[in-house]
């Protein structure tokens, strides 16, 4: 059940980033993408056992945590600087 939750949210993830023009989007598709391959660890550790994966598996999503909070930062630095969140509009980023 849980690896199938990961395979949805892989999903949804790889739909939103292939289909998202918008910065935030992306990210989020990518984050998506991120969580739920660490879901499909947990649960595969579950399945057979494995403490060791699951403390990869956590260590895996306190870093998608911490990615997460760093990526809305710069997404909105760019945004404050910038005025735009469209990829097409953001291609040139040098000043």
């Amino acid at each position: 059940m849980t690896s199938a939750i990961g395979a949805i949210l892989g999903g949804l993830g790889l739909a939103c980033l292939l289909l998202r023009r918008n910065l935030l989007g992306v990210y989020v598709g990518f984050q998506l993408v991120y969580l739920g391959g660490s879901v499909y660890v947990v649960s595969m550790a579950r399945l057979t056992d494995q403490v060791d994966m699951d403390v990869f598996g956590l260590f895996a999503i306190l870093a998608a945590l911490l990615q997460l909070s760093v990526g809305f930062a710069v997404a909105i630095r760019v945004f404050y600087l910038k005025k735009a969140t469209q990829l097409d509009q953001l291609r040139g980023l040098k000043h």
